[in-house]
């Protein structure tokens, strides 16, 4: 699995670092690492947007959550409004979770079965790219 990194954020405190690389056109690795906060939340989606946008289809996106210690309430909020709208998402896949993670995980997935997105979690990577691959 090739990956090229195409985005990243920094906190200016370096608390949140977030950096996506894409594998093919249209499937997305997210490797959010730390506390993450709105601002860089934000910018994560609205990248997201723009890369659909750009590729005139919805992306499938793969989040390895091992290196995230928290997430922000306002973050939590704001993806939930964003995936409310029209998500560029069309599925995703998270993997290399903690307790904390698996916990909140299942909250999105809950408030994300509502709406368009399907998302699935797994131990690993390979677990999740092949589900993401199944149309």
């Amino acid at each position: 699995m090739n990956e090229k990194e195409i985005w990243r954020y920094e906190s200016q405190d370096k608390t949140h670092i977030n950096v996506v690389c894409e594998i093919e056109p249209c499937i997305l690795i997210n490797y959010p690492t730390g506390t993450l906060h709105e601002e860089g939340t934000h910018q994560l989606f609205n990248f997201f947007k723009e890369y659909s946008e750009k590729m005139n289809k919805k992306i499938m996106l793969l989040i390895d959550n091992s290196k995230v210690k928290s997430i922000d309430i306002r973050a939590r909020k704001f993806v939930v409004e964003f995936v409310k709208e029209k998500s560029p998402i069309k599925k995703a896949a998270t993997f290399g979770t903690n307790i904390f993670m698996e916990n909140l995980i299942s909250l999105f997935a809950a408030i994300m079965s509502k709406m368009s997105l399907v998302h699935h979690a797994f131990n690993n990577k390979e677990n999740a790219f092949s589900w993401l691959k199944k149309e």
